[in-house]
């Protein structure tokens, strides 16, 4: 297991990795962050008409897949599957209402000043991940398709299923057209489906994971919010704080 943030206050946190000018750091606009969303339905069937005990079910297959405990693909299918006849609005409605981990407002605003390139790699759906490219500027979004006919979901996805393997391959695609080293790349994730991305990626970070993920990456976030990245890559808190 590598470095942790458990227990530690940010400015700990850039003591201990010795990143207070890093090579991921400030002004290096260059470099690459991958910030994986992971979206668990929290709240479905709350005040939207669906409460058949479905999103119950969704929460609970993703959860297990997370874990590892379960295949990724066919955990995928069986969810998608239960969301046949949800009304397209439904989605639109979750979307507006999604939890935002504690921290991403700061670390959007710091690496979009510095110039990085940031990336959504997500087993969930483009749906959201499309909601939160426009609401924070995010460059790429690749994540899994659901088919919409006449406003409904089918139950049915288009394309390729974004699992952990696929997420790897992005990776080094994303890097490929920036035209950067795979070395020059950050990837943050939660679940077991993330290992591959962490793994391959040059700076690979748990961010509050399952402790499969926690005790595989080299760092970890575990007491923090998401702008707890920024410690790691090297910002100074005179440049975070700028206005």
């Amino acid at each position: 297991m590598g470095l942790t943030t458990d227990g530690m206050s940010p400015a700990d946190l850039a003591a201990v990795t010795g990143n207070n000018n890093g090579a991921f750091g400030e002004g290096n606009g260059a470099w690459w962050i991958i910030i994986l969303f992971l979206f668990i339905f929290c709240g479905w069937g709350n005040g939207n008409g669906w409460n058949n005990g479905v999103g119950a079910q969704v929460r609970e297959i993703t959860e297990r897949a997370m874990r590892g405990e379960i295949d990724f693909r066919e955990s995928f299918k069986e969810r998608v599957a239960l969301l046949k006849g949800l009304d397209v609005s439904v989605m639109q409605e979750i979307a507006e209402n999604l939890p935002i981990t504690e921290g991403v407002e700061r670390l959007m605003r710091v690496l979009k000043r510095a110039g990085y390139k940031i990336a959504i790699l997500s087993g969930g759906f483009t749906y959201f991940g499309n909601y939160l490219k426009h609401k924070f500027g995010i460059d790429y979004v690749y994540a899994n398709e659901l088919e919409i006919v006449d406003g409904k979901l089918t139950g049915n996805y288009l394309g390729e299923i974004v699992d952990g393997q696929r997420k790897a391959e992005l990776l080094k695609l994303l890097a490929q057209v920036e035209n950067v080293d795979i070395a020059q790349t950050i990837a943050v994730g939660d679940g077991a489906n993330d290992l591959p991305m962490i793994t391959v990626a040059g700076l690979g970070i748990a961010f509050h994971a399952k402790p499969k993920v926690k005790q595989t990456a080299r760092q970890s976030i575990s007491t923090i919010g998401l702008d707890g990245v920024l410690y790691f890559l090297g910002f100074k808190d005179s440049f975070i704080n700028e206005p």
